[in-house]
């Protein structure tokens, strides 16, 4: 602006516009996180047992913002979206949250949660019994751009001019970018699987566990 400078913060004109940048839903993979559990009963009664898969994780959604304008002030926008994509018995999922537009911080809403599934499992006398249950896990990132139309106080000059946008009438010039991606991260029930297999006389004289066998595992 040669001898004009900006006296004051900067105002302004119009509110953020922003889009998100829609994904392939299907691209992003959804991680099972399993427990398998086995039980031989080699005895004459049938027996029964309550198993409980418990697992903790970061749920919620973080704000990374890779571009902003500094403002003297604070200035906010919405970006909202919807997963659309059908996750175990659930239909969709909808995230939505408020970008602050003129820090340039990453700002967490993640908590961490436990989740628990429990189930009653009845075992047949001389069979091996198999329980398998499994959560959903599933991380997104959606990118967000968008801009803003900003103007700006001129000090006090001999000119008489006031407004920055009267030496930069275009509105074009007078409008800066806005980006960033909004990660989520969700855990969701999946299935619970109960096979009984059979044992015969010879299988149940081999030694037999303590404790019944239990694996953890995650599979995608």
């Amino acid at each position: 602006m040669g001898k004009l400078t900006v006296g004051g913060p900067l105002q302004i004109e119009r509110e953020p516009k922003v889009q998100t940048k829609e994904p392939n839903w299907n691209g992003f993979p959804e991680e099972y996180i399993g427990m398998r559990i086995k039980y031989r009963n080699c005895g004459p009664q049938g027996q029964s047992r309550e198993y409980t898969h418990a697992e903790r994780t970061k749920v919620g959604s973080k704000v990374v913002k890779t571009k902003v304008i500094k403002l003297g002030m604070e200035l906010y926008t919405e970006v909202s979206y919807e997963y659309a994509k059908t996750v175990g018995a659930k239909t969709s999922v909808k995230f939505s949250g408020a970008i602050e537009t003129s820090k340039q911080e990453e700002k967490s809403n993640e908590e961490e949660q436990t989740f628990t599934a429990k189930d009653v499992i009845n075992i047949a006398p001389m069979h091996l019994t198999t329980w398998q249950h499994e959560f959903i896990e599933l991380r997104v990132n959606v990118p967000f751009e968008g801009d803003v139309q900003v103007d700006a106080p001129v000090a006090t000059n001999q000119e008489g001019i006031s407004l920055a946008s009267q030496v930069i009438p275009s509105a074009a010039d007078r409008t800066f970018q806005i980006a960033g991606y909004v990660a989520n991260g969700a855990l969701f029930e999946g299935s619970t699987d109960l096979q009984a297999v059979p044992l015969t006389e010879e299988q149940c004289r081999e030694p037999a566990p303590s404790q019944p066998e239990a694996y953890a595992y995650r599979r995608r």
